[in-house]
């Protein structure tokens, strides 16, 4: 029986490959740098995930598994530099991101589409968008 070779890929080099078809694609599409930097973030969560349980599925009893990012880290780094324009807080039962100044049309939008990917709103009373606990 022949064996076929196997090409084993780092988290780094499969998140590598995985940014430059987004960004290959998105050229096509012409979406918007913002959006293309939120899918990134999220695919990069998503592999550390995956990598996370792969290593604890490997790991003898004796070794510690890597500690996955939580979901506030997760959404800064899908949110990118709009995380700074953000006030983050979490709560036992959501996350509250709360503009520091006006984000203007383009940069509101990105925000509201990383927040509605995650099952959140904007709350115009509160003046901030919410994303529930349950939903996550």
């Amino acid at each position: 029986m022949d064996h076929l070779p196997v090409e084993v890929l780092t988290s780094e080099e499969i998140e590598k490959i995985v940014e430059e078809k987004i960004r290959k694609r998105s050229a096509e599409m012409q979406q918007p740098d913002t959006e293309i930097k939120a899918e990134i973030a999220i695919l990069r969560a998503q592999i550390a995930e995956l990598t996370g349980r792969v290593n604890e599925l490997s790991a003898s009893p004796l070794s510690k598994a890597p500690v996955p990012p939580t979901f506030e880290d997760a959404l800064r780094s899908e949110l990118g530099g709009l995380a700074e324009l953000l006030e983050i807080r979490s709560q036992p039962n959501q996350v509250t991101l709360r503009p520091r100044k006006y984000l203007g049309t383009q940069d509101f939008r990105s925000v509201s589409d990383a927040v509605r990917r995650h099952g959140g709103f904007w709350s115009s009373m509160n003046r901030a968008f919410i994303i529930r606990r349950g939903r996550t």
